[in-house]
């Protein structure tokens, strides 16, 4: 029987590597674009011919010229640029979030390592929005004996963070495999397959790192796996299952089902989705292409050359002694029927005009940042293009806001707190012109008059960017102001100055 091989990659993804690592060069700029991995491959050889020439003077000069042409080519981040003003898009307002006290910790820490469930969910969108897929997994370390047999979780050690599940988020060329299976009416995942690194060894100052496989799995007991997958010492050496753990919930049970999700632009199924940004990376690599030709245009033909006619040998030698001087005080004797001028090169605009239509189709793509819009538009155009524009941005909100909420109700069955009424919500409002002061007061006022609630009242608000803080936090804060006595007479004097500014009764 044939060794198993954990390194296996799904086809779908095969097909989406090389969309993955043009986003990738894009995101990343000049620094991956001009690197030795990818220079040839996103600008080719002008002339591939005299590079593999077996004369080695010609192929050095081919050499040379390329690292010229490369050096003066311009790459335009129009790409990251984009995707950072869509992502702040989602995060100009704070994401509403509701859990148990007891995943507070996890929110302001769920990385374990001090990052935030806010900074994740910025990342897992940030991985939908550009390759339109992404996984989040929920770990959560065993708590065993001395004997290696699980134990529940007790109090004292959630309240001193000793036990605490923790958030992992993956790209899409970090999950190489799953498979489902159904179970009743509910189609679970049966396997993941992730790919990361391993520190093998760590001197204080220098580590040694090497891939390592996870293995996520429902076992044939039904019960919930985790193998890391490590290489075997040697040249030619497999990987093998290095660790096994079987993980427990906070009562010491085993966990029936893998805690890991897909997200992404479409939905978050394990179904791989079109990579969003592609679109524009493609076209700013194309620019970047076009970038090279005419600067390399410019270089060649942009400075004037000097033109003489009627010049013999013997008048170059005797009289102009061997070399030319231009400039406003200097002349150049010329022989009768001699005459000079200055070569200019007329303007070729076939490779800017090549880059301005690129940056018309990177701006229809969505590529706002590339150039501010001109000219006034209707209240109705710009609601079309707004919808338009944003549908894929609210899409991929809504997802990540799926996910986090699926996460962060993990987290809770794994610490045995409450798992209802937890909430994970990203901002999906994206018009983020702010009221005027005049309609700020119409809103109070329609709210005054009782037209319409507290909570619509704050929704306008919050929606406009007037307001940031939830319902929950405004209410908490007018009640603390609302009771407080003041600080001028003692607290149940009674006095119309003792913080009880609208009259409610404090007893009732």
């Amino acid at each position: 029987m044939a060794q198993p091989d954990v390194t296996y990659t799904r086809k779908e993804l095969i097909e989406r590597q090389q969309e993955y690592r043009e986003i990738d060069a894009c995101l990343a700029g000049t620094r991956l674009i001009k690197s030795e991995a990818y220079r040839t491959e996103f600008l080719p050889y002008p002339d591939p011919a005299s590079m593999a020439s077996f004369d080695t003077q010609i192929a050095d000069a081919a050499a040379d010229r390329y690292t010229a042409y490369v050096s003066r080519a311009v790459f335009y981040r129009v790409t990251s640029r984009t995707l950072s003003g869509l992502i702040g898009q989602i995060f100009a307002r704070v994401p509403e979030i509701t859990v148990p006290p007891a995943l507070r910790d996890v929110i302001s820490d769920s990385s374990g390592a001090g990052v935030g469930a806010v900074q994740q969910s910025k990342e897992a969108a940030r991985l939908a929005m550009a390759y339109g897929r992404g996984g989040l997994f929920v770990d959560y370390p065993a708590n065993v004996d001395a004997d290696g047999k699980p134990q529940p979780t007790t109090r004292l050690q959630l309240q001193r963070g000793d036990v605490k599940p923790t958030l992992s988020v993956y790209k899409p060329s970090q999950i190489i495999n799953w498979r489902t299976m159904r179970r009743g009416a509910k189609v679970l995942l049966s396997l993941v397959v992730l790919q990361e690194i391993h520190t093998t060894d760590d001197d204080g100052f220098a580590d040694t790192t090497e891939e390592q496989y996870r293995e996520l799995r429902i076992d044939d007991t039904g019960g919930y796996v985790v193998q890391l997958w490590r290489k075997e010492k040697g040249e030619s050496a497999a990987f093998t299952v290095a660790e096994t753990f079987y993980p427990t919930d906070a009562k010491g049970a085993r966990l029936t089902e893998i805690p890991f999700t897909f997200f992404g632009a479409e939905d978050n199924t394990p179904e791989v989705d079109e990579p969003p940004m592609h679109g524009i990376a493609s076209l700013n690599l194309a620019h970047y292409r076009s970038s090279a030709d005419f600067e390399e245009s410019a270089f060649l033909v942009g400075q004037p050359t000097l033109v003489m006619s009627g010049i013999t040998k013997e008048w170059y030698d005797k009289v102009l002694k061997g070399k030319v001087v231009l400039g406003s005080r200097s002349g150049i004797p010329l022989p009768q029927g001699g005459g000079a001028e200055l070569l200019q090169a007329q303007d070729n605009n076939l490779a800017l005009k090549s880059m301005e239509i690129k940056e018309a189709q990177m701006l229809a793509l969505g590529a706002k940042l590339l150039t501010p819009r001109q000219g006034t538009r209707t209240a109705f155009e710009v609601g079309v293009e707004n919808a338009a524009d944003t549908s894929v941005l609210s899409d991929v909100a809504k997802n990540v806001s799926a996910a986090m909420t699926w996460a962060l109700e993990w987290c809770a069955k794994l610490v045995g707190a409450n798992e209802t009424g937890i909430s994970f919500k990203l901002n999906t409002n994206f018009d983020l012109t702010k009221l005027s002061a005049q309609e700020i007061a119409e809103v109070v006022r329609s709210w005054q008059s009782g037209a319409i609630s507290l909570t619509e009242m704050r929704t306008s608000l919050r929606n406009s960017g007037v307001a940031t803080q939830t319902d929950d936090e405004y209410k908490g804060e007018v009640d603390n102001a609302l009771f407080a006595p003041s600080p001028a007479l003692p607290a149940g004097s009674g006095s119309p100055q003792d913080g009880n500014k609208r009259g409610v009764d404090p007893a009732s």
